[in-house]
């Protein structure tokens, strides 16, 4: 019995692969067509445009988004932008017949992600009497967000902060910090890293709540957008 050789199993193996992508792209050419776009390339492995959403649990009218928009008018990263509302006007009573959604979502055009401080934004409303529930980071594919600690002045502060934050791989299972992919607590810098998952939308309010609770104000938190492929750090054990 005579066996094939190497070589003409490997050309035989190729001439069938060719002959089966015919196939595919005579039976269905556009799912043929979508293997050399540019997403199986790795060329639209690229970043979109950073957008911002506060989720505001009041803003029933314009009066409240007049607010908003005066209030983040100081910050030149971020702009609001305008959506419809009913008016002040309208809404100048003191009781409804039917319960009310006194809640929207308003969303932030961002100019330069390198310097929108969520802090700075968050102290922004609260100085105009309003807070938002939510403030999520969507459009950046791979990135980490940097909150400064300016009190953490001892090993047990940054031993405190991370066993805090432990428990946010818990509040996963009840639908919490599901962009977290992992933490690290950098002593020397004050800093905490929380790195999200790619291609996540990260609520930064999440971490800021977290932070407060176990104890600490973040000074700052900027996003940082990470290089395509940059290597993440294992959680902070």
């Amino acid at each position: 019995m005579t066996f094939a050789s190497t070589k003409t199993l490997v050309v035989l193996t190729i001439l069938w692969a060719v002959a089966l992508f015919g196939i595919d792209y005579v039976k269905n050419p556009k799912a043929a067509e979508q293997m050399w776009t540019s997403k199986h390339m790795g060329e639209s492995a690229k970043d979109g445009k950073p957008i911002i959403k506060l989720s505001m649990n009041h803003l029933c009218c314009t009066g409240c988004l007049s607010d908003v928009t005066k209030a983040l008018e100081k910050l030149s990263s971020v702009k609001v932008k305008q959506k419809e509302l009913p008016s002040q006007e309208s809404t100048d009573m003191e009781s409804v017949e039917k319960p009310k959604d006194y809640g929207a979502e308003v969303e932030l055009e961002v100019t330069d992600l390198k310097t929108v401080d969520f802090m700075a934004i968050d102290r922004a409303l609260r100085d105009s009497g309003l807070v938002a529930d939510r403030m999520e980071l969507t459009g950046p594919r791979h990135f980490r967000l940097n909150a400064e600690l300016h009190h953490m002045c001892c090993g047990l502060c940054a031993t405190g902060v991370r066993e805090g934050l432990e428990i946010t791989k818990g509040l996963k299972a009840q639908g919490h910090f599901k962009w977290l992919d992992s933490f690290v607590v950098d002593k020397p810098k004050k800093l905490v890293t929380a790195h999200a998952r790619y291609d996540a939308s990260a609520d930064v309010s999440e971490l800021i709540n977290a932070l407060n609770h176990i104890g600490f104000q973040p000074t700052s938190l900027f996003a940082v957008v990470d290089a395509e492929g940059a290597a993440t750090p294992s959680p902070a054990p």
